[in-house]
């Protein structure tokens, strides 16, 4: 992926061509304002691809992340998990920092979106059980595809045209998609 660094009218930092179509796959990245962390949640990246057979490495992420499975099936593991958890779409993962983790498609394949997040709100959302430690993996209702597809396009959108108030919707979007 090509990405570009930028200075904006305000004096804001970005990236700019975030959105990069790559057989089915898309990715968004936000370099949100200093003062934009305040707000409680901010929307770092999000994206989505179907895959076929490729695994994301063992990895350990910096913030939270929520990775929307929309079709297909496979297999998420981590540390407390280290023999698997099989994941059957509809579903979502969720990430939390600093947790060592891997997961993948088995034949043949799933359609995945995702969202990584930072803020003092993800403290309020892990502690009234939005989402668990224990419980990585949680089956979804069936609408869980149509119901992404507005919130995704407009985060696309968002991408596109980088400003304070894009990054400041951004994060209300993912507000919106916690609660998917």
């Amino acid at each position: 992926m090509l990405f570009r660094r930028f200075e904006g009218q305000n004096g804001e930092i970005g990236v700019r061509d975030w959105t990069i179509l790559i057989s089915n796959a898309w990715s968004a990245h936000f370099l949100p304002d200093a003062n934009l962390r305040d707000t409680g949640l901010v929307c770092r990246e999000a994206g989505g691809h179907a895959n076929t057979g490729s695994w994301l490495p063992r990895r350990s992420l910096s913030m939270h992340a929520l990775v929307f499975v929309e079709d297909g099936c496979g297999v998420y593991i981590d540390d407390a998990n280290a023999s698997g958890i099989r994941v059957n779409a509809p579903a979502v993962i969720s990430l939390f920092p600093a947790t060592a983790h891997e997961y993948g498609p088995v034949d043949p394949g799933w359609r995945v979106r995702w969202i990584l997040f930072e803020g003092i709100a993800t403290r309020a959302y892990e502690a009234s059980a939005l989402w668990t430690r224990a419980e990585p993996v949680q089956p979804a209702t069936d609408q869980l595809a149509s119901r992404l597809d507005e919130p995704f396009r407009r985060l696309r959108e968002l991408a596109a045209s980088p400003s304070r108030r894009s990054q400041a919707l951004a994060s209300t979007l993912t507000h919106q998609l916690l609660r998917i």
